[in-house]
């Protein structure tokens, strides 16, 4: 490994992330690998085509967030936790306890089996009161991470956008984020907005490495005015 001269941070760390199929996990797996870091996926089988252009340069580990007995992971440096879910599908028993919490609960318990004291992870700013359940669920895994003795950075954005203005993307959401940051000058009612203030996924795919070098974050909670100041936009 090679040391950064910057933060102290080794180059390339290997990082083990859940969730890397998905919606922002592609884009954090494209942004750890294009800065030179070595990617550990856990995947699904049958869900890898997902990973698009990026499959050949990622190690796959098959397996489930909530069945974690069958999984290995010699030398990782760093977790990354994407893995949750806004809508359950009572049906099919995915529930927030189950993906929001358990989930957390089972890779911080494998995170110390195999000694990986870096841990970072995606929480949520909040939720419609429809939802409550979802931000409950979050809630509870960021405090048994706090608790857990690992090194940990818990990130709380709100709505993350991408590239694409239609569909899933919601792109163009975009075009209020002036909205955001003006309203979040005023007295009073700008620290809501600042915590509310959309962010784009390239964006804080960029916080999360920002904050794997940088030691100054580490057992810190990220919420959306702090998010854009460490990363300078």
């Amino acid at each position: 490994m090679i040391e950064s001269s910057a933060e102290g941070v080794y180059y390339p760390m290997k990082i083990f992330i859940t969730g890397a199929t998905g919606y922002v996990g592609q884009q954090m797996t494209k942004s750890f690998l294009d800065k030179g870091h070595e990617i550990f996926c856990l995947v699904r089988k049958g869900s890898e085509y997902k990973l698009g252009d990026y499959l050949k340069r990622v190690h796959i580990i098959y397996g489930d967030v909530l069945n974690i007995s069958d999984l290995v992971l010699e030398n990782i440096d760093a977790v990354i936790h994407l893995v949750a879910i806004l809508i359950e599908d009572n049906k099919n028993n995915i529930t927030y306890e189950k993906l929001n919490y358990q989930s957390v609960v089972n890779i911080i318990s494998l995170a110390k089996e195999y000694n990986i004291n870096r841990f970072l992870y995606m929480s949520s700013a909040g939720a419609p009161p429809f939802i409550s359940g979802y931000i409950k669920n979050k809630l509870k895994a960021e405090n048994d991470l706090k608790s857990s003795n690992l090194i940990w950075t818990i990130f709380k954005p709100s709505l993350i956008y991408g590239e694409r203005w239609l569909g899933k993307s919601m792109g163009w959401i975009a075009l209020f984020k002036w909205f955001f940051k003006v309203m979040g000058y005023i007295p009073l009612i700008g620290t809501w907005f600042q915590r509310w203030t959309p962010i784009s996924r390239t964006q804080i795919s960029k916080a999360f490495l920002r904050a794997l070098e940088d030691k100054s974050y580490h057992n810190k909670i990220l919420m959306g005015k702090d998010l854009f100041e460490m990363i300078g936009d």
